[in-house]
């Protein structure tokens, strides 16, 4: 009979160890969890990166081609890099969206400048040239945010006529 009180006492030294074991791992995982989730967006890409370089990229389009106006082909890009010009910008794209309809300002005859961030819009020259017809390479520019390339863009002249010309086409 008096091995009884040191059994239940085994079993409550037993629950114990078991109890701060578990504690242990659950602060381990809590560590690991807080560390990986402050780190990540240091590691690779984040939804927070669209943010990044849309003002840099005006200035850029516009060393590349002053006095362009600008254009663009995706809705995306049609929103942030107009916030930034100061100015509506052409929208040019083989799927119709509202601003497809926008008529171009009444004698507004400047050359478009065609900006295509990277993974939004035509892959190439060609695509860009479906859309809006002879076009020269006008370089590029990769934004950047805390030391990472966030996204790239290609810049592409098309020729006179601006707007105008491409709503004849």
């Amino acid at each position: 009979r008096q091995r009884a009180p040191q059994q239940g006492s085994d079993q409550v030294v037993s629950a114990m160890r078991r109890f701060r074991l578990a504690v242990g791992v659950g602060l381990a995982m809590s560590v690991a969890v807080v560390a990986a989730v402050a780190l990540a967006p240091r590691l690779g890409s984040s939804p927070i990166d669209e943010l990044y370089g849309w003002s840099e990229v005006v200035g850029a389009a516009r060393v590349a081609s002053p006095g362009a106006r600008l254009a663009t082909t995706h809705w995306m890009a049609l929103g942030h890099l107009g916030w930034y010009a100061g100015e509506p910008l052409l929208y040019l794209s083989e799927r119709p969206s509202a601003p497809t309809y926008y008529a171009p300002e009444p004698g507004d005859d400047r050359p478009l400048l065609v900006v295509v961030p990277d993974g939004l819009g035509p892959r190439d020259r060609a695509g860009v040239e479906r859309l809006a017809g002879a076009v020269e390479e006008r370089g590029g520019f990769t934004a950047r945010h805390a030391g990472r390339a966030v996204r790239s863009y290609r810049f592409y002249l098309a020729g006179q006529g601006g707007g105008a010309a491409l709503r004849a086409r």
